[in-house]
């Protein structure tokens, strides 16, 4: 275990933000994709939320996130196209900054498994053996929720694999990443996400029955061609 210092290998966390959420003009995130005709007609089947409002719907869904005392969910998060990932495990996060993120798979050519763990006072976190210690930061349990429901889960992710503790976990999250222009989804809701005030893409959840999320799409275009990421959430609990 290392300590973290202020500096940060940046190559891989800025590529994976600029190609993910700051990357202008995304596609439809719904375009077809053989290889997921399969998941996708599976999750057709599952129940999910009928949305009259979607506005309210997302409200609802992160603001029931950010008030619980406890979340917890696992996930398998795919990516096609320019670079590939496939990335399995599980989440909790708890008042007060405590915390505990894992996860196995590969990336890119790699395969990696991360993890971050906070006790409310310290935070470890980091890729295979590779790992840095941080007080927690004081805005961690925004910065996971927040990340989670507007950007996706793999942004994060993918900061660890790069040796970063997740974005904004010392300032307002809240304020640097925003979504708006919601529309209804058969399954869900359809929205645009700002990042630093400047247009960063869209993306689309779907809901449970419940409000909670159950799949999230998004598909980024850039000069190389695109990236189709795909986030399946499962055994969510939030009490």
């Amino acid at each position: 275990m290392k300590t973290c210092s202020s500096h940060i290998s940046g190559c891989c966390a800025l590529f994976w933000a600029l190609i993910l959420f700051v990357a202008a003009g995304c596609a439809d995130p719904e375009q077809p994709n053989s290889s997921n005709d399969r998941a996708n007609r599976e999750e057709a089947r599952a129940p999910a939320a009928a949305v009259s409002n979607p506005a309210a719907a997302y409200e609802q869904m992160e603001s029931t996130l950010l008030a619980a005392h406890e979340i917890r969910f696992s996930y398998h998060i795919t990516s096609e196209g320019v670079f590939p990932a496939n990335l399995r495990g599980d989440v909790r996060i708890s008042s007060e900054g405590h915390a505990e993120m894992t996860g196995s798979g590969t990336f890119g050519r790699d395969s990696v498994r991360v993890m971050l763990l906070s006790d409310g006072t310290s935070m470890e976190f980091g890729r295979n053996r590779d790992t840095l210690e941080l007080l927690t930061p004081t805005h961690l349990n925004d910065a996971l929720i927040v990340g989670l429901t507007r950007m996706g889960l793999l942004h994060n992710l993918a900061r660890l694999v790069a040796g970063a503790p997740p974005d904004r976990a010392e300032e307002g999250v809240r304020d640097w990443v925003q979504v708006g222009a919601f529309s209804a989804d058969p399954a869900g809701v359809a929205f645009d996400i700002t990042v630093a005030g400047e247009p960063a893409g869209a993306a689309k959840i779907s809901l449970s029955a419940d409000g909670l999320p159950t799949v999230r799409r998004q598909l980024v275009s850039f000069p190389e061609g695109q990236m189709r990421v795909t986030e399946r959430y499962s055994n969510f609990s939030v009490r």
